[in-house]
Parts: structure tokens; C-alpha cells; sequence
């Protein structure tokens, strides 16, 4: 792994733990570290990818490598659906936020090192 890599990857592990640390709860963390991850990391991404069922829809936290296509889901938003008089589901409450991986840090850092930056952009 480049010096480049293993930089990048300690400045994202530094932000990782500062924004937890200050955040009130799961939600509010994940979408301040994605907006962030979202403009510092320009081979990488996290987006998020809905998942529609009658009751309820969750909406998927995802790394992806822009390089690669290597997607790792690693938290989930749950929200309560309901229905309106014309019988259409629509988006309701939100219900919960939780990881869908053990050892969420580790698990990233394994992502990132099974797809590295490419060597022009370690260069």
C-alpha cells in the first residue's frame, strides 16, 4: 500500500472517530461523515440506496470504489411506510438508524485496502 494510501486512510480513520465522538446519535453522525468522506475522498464514495417493502423502507448507508464498483453496505435507516386514501405508500417516520456490520472501522479499513486508490492518484 502507498504512502499515499495509508495517509489518506488515517485521515479518514481521524475524521471517523472525531465525528462519532461528537455526534448525538447514529443518523446525525453518518450523514455529517458522509458529507464529508462525500468531498474528500475522490475515488471513493457513500451513497445512499432506498429499499421499498408495504410496512416499511430502509434506506441503505454504502461505500462504493469508483474504481473498482465494490460496494460494502455498512448501516441502515429504517423508516415506517403508510398508505394515503388512494392506497399509495409513502415515505412516514423515521423509526431507527444501526449498523448492518460488526466492527464498523475495521471493516473499512478492510475495504479500503481490498481496493486501493490507483497508482496515478498515489502518485
Amino acid at each position: 500500500m502507498s504512502s499515499h494510501s495509508t495517509t489518506l486512510i488515517q485521515d479518514i480513520k481521524t475524521r471517523f472517530e472525531a465525528e462519532q465522538a461528537q455526534a448525538e446519535d447514529l443518523y446525525a453522525f453518518l450523514n455529517r461523515f458522509r458529507d464529508w468522506f462525500n468531498r474528500y475522498c475522490v475515488n471513493y464514495e457513500i451513497y445512499l440506496e432506498d429499499n421499498w417493502f408495504d410496512d416499511k423502507t430502509t434506506i441503505e448507508y454504502t461505500f462504493r470504489c469508483k474504481d473498482t464498483l465494490e460496494i460494502l453496505v455498512f448501516a441502515e435507516d429504517e423508516y415506517q411506510n403508510h398508505r394515503d386514501e388512494k392506497g399509495v405508500w409513502h415515505l412516514g417516520d423515521y423509526v431507527k438508524t444501526y449498523w448492518t456490520i460488526d466492527e464498523p472501522w475495521e471493516a473499512f479499513e478492510r475495504f479500503f485496502q481490498d481496493n486501493p486508490l490507483p497508482l496515478a492518484a498515489s502518485t
